[in-house]
């Protein structure tokens, strides 16, 4: 826990979640952190399916310049999934859960308690699933990618029965493309999945900002400029409403019959 807050208030940006402070409860220790009022862009797929890549564009630009931040600041994620990404009310996407995140400098964390590897097998980098010592921003970058696969075909980019088969798939099988799930997809931003992706760090983008630079030049007839919006969250009574980009204003026809102002004097308006 201490080492959470530690290393996510290094960070300070509009698509990252604020981490406070850390307490205790008793033996209960606990952290306060930003309340993001939205849904994870794992329930957003998993209600629509995969998405238009005119939905995803706005949203993984999000994702990018919150990763940048915490790069920039020294920060690895490490488990960064659509679990972990949260879409508010606005269409903002917000980067959460720094738990497995380390410093740069640092190379002590690759494994976790017990020797046990730190990430989620279908999102991790290779050379975390290897156990390797030199762990950097290219773990992200990888990451990304295979969320960017997940959103735009609605499925994993690495299956497999269990987490050492999916582990395994993503050492010995090349990164899949996401046009044959997805046919129609435009072949610039298939190539920014498989490259994110691969299986060596010399070949992924080297920098988040990259990607970002790569995802700005796509045509803009594909990248429609707005973010996902969420449903509003689950309530009690009516359960996920619809989403607020589905909600309409309408304007009836009206009078003024209150008192109005004419030369300095008040006067009725009636008709």
């Amino acid at each position: 826990f201490r080492r959470e807050v530690k290393l996510a208030r290094r960070v300070t940006h509009r698509n990252v979640a604020r981490v406070f402070d850390i307490g205790a409860h008793g033996q209960q220790p606990f952290l306060s952190m930003e309340l993001i009022d939205g849904v994870s862009l794992a329930e957003i797929v998993s209600r629509k399916g995969r998405l238009p890549p005119s939905e995803v564009h706005a949203t993984a630009a999000a994702v990018c310049a919150g990763l940048t931040a915490a790069h920039t600041a020294g920060v690895v994620h490490r488990d960064l999934k659509p679990e972990n990404v949260l879409v508010d009310l606005t269409g903002r996407a917000v980067i959460t859960d720094f738990g497995v995140a380390c410093a740069l400098p640092e190379r002590e964390l690759t494994f976790g308690a017990g020797g046990a590897l730190v990430g989620t097998p279908a999102y991790m980098a290779p050379e975390q699933v290897e156990g390797a010592s030199e762990i950097d921003a290219r773990a992200d970058v990888s990451a990304f990618g295979a969320m960017l696969y997940a959103l735009l075909t609605g499925e994993k980019a690495w299956k497999g029965d269990s987490a050492l088969a999916v582990a395994a798939a993503r050492l010995l099988k090349p990164p899949p493309d996401p046009r044959a799930a997805q046919p129609r997809l435009h072949p610039k931003l298939a190539e920014i999945v498989v490259r994110a992706m691969a299986r060596s760090p010399a070949d992924r983008y080297a920098t988040m900002e990259a990607i970002a630079t790569e995802l700005g030049e796509l045509p803009i007839t594909m990248t429609v400029r707005r973010s996902l919006v969420p449903a509003a969250p689950r309530t009690p009574s009516v359960g996920l409403a619809l989403p607020a980009s589905d909600k309409r204003v309408g304007v009836l026809p009206f009078r003024n019959l209150g008192p109005a102002v004419s030369g300095g004097r008040v006067s009725t308006v009636t008709g």
